[in-house]
């Protein structure tokens, strides 16, 4: 495999949502027609060794190659990612209610909002919630150029680790997946690992801005952050 370009530091992924409607019963068409959308956007806006890196991972037990780095949708149609990311997304049926909500009550908001995911194509659970998400964005009509995806590491000194580890600097990034929602540079509340209810009902809940505790392990991340900042100066 070559060296890890130097652009992957601290660098992202834009895409636009292409205006194609897919019918997601012929599993066989959708990596064809949509990774052609999709790489036009992408590689519009950003220079193709940028995105959906790829790194052997010789012996893991959570497969020998991984994504590393800034990804996309066009990653995920690759194989072997394909096969989980495309039956998820066909799988998973967002609650018709809670979208609704989403849309006549927050789209013009989302005008305003950044997501911004760390995951694992190693992790169970980045390989369950990622094409959810992604489900979820494209029936709430989310623009995916302010979306950005980032894979992490599973190799041992950089575990949940982007490339440099800038990316996520100052995040509190400890587990995977990793979902924050964002207004103008301000972060609404995340998700973490797994959501409280459900994925989009806790997109909703982020949304309306209510102090609701979404986040799964607070006492974990709250340790974490100060560990990130301090180390272990205060600890005997």
């Amino acid at each position: 495999m070559p060296e890890l370009p130097t652009c992957l530091q601290g660098s992202t992924c834009g895409m636009k949502n292409a205006s194609v409607q897919v019918s997601l019963k012929n599993t066989l068409l959708i990596p064809a027609i949509l990774s052609l959308c999709c790489s036009h956007f992408c590689l519009a806006t950003t220079p193709a060794n940028q995105c959906n890196f790829e790194r052997e991972s010789p012996g893991s037990w959570y497969g020998d190659i991984n994504m590393l780095g800034p990804v996309n949708r066009e990653g995920f149609f690759k194989a072997p990612y394909s096969k989980w990311f495309l039956s998820g997304y066909r799988d998973y049926q967002p609650a018709a209610s809670v979208v609704d909500k989403i849309k006549m009550n927050w789209l013009s908001y989302l005008d305003e909002v950044e997501i911004t995911v760390f995951m694992g194509t190693w992790c169970s659970d980045s390989k369950r919630q990622t094409p959810r998400l992604y489900k979820i964005l494209d029936q709430i009509g989310f623009d995916e150029n302010r979306l950005s995806v980032h894979a992490v590491d599973i190799v041992p000194g950089k575990f949940r680790k982007t490339p440099g580890g800038i990316a996520e600097k100052g995040m509190n990034i400890y587990r995977v997946p990793t979902i924050i929602i964002s207004r103008n540079n301000r972060e609404l509340g995340r998700i973490v690992e797994l959501p409280v209810t459900t994925l989009e009902l806790d997109i909703l809940n982020i949304l309306k801005e209510e102090g609701i505790a979404l986040t799964q392990y607070p006492r974990e991340g709250e340790l974490n952050n100060y560990l990130e900042k301090h180390g272990l100066e205060g600890f005997e």
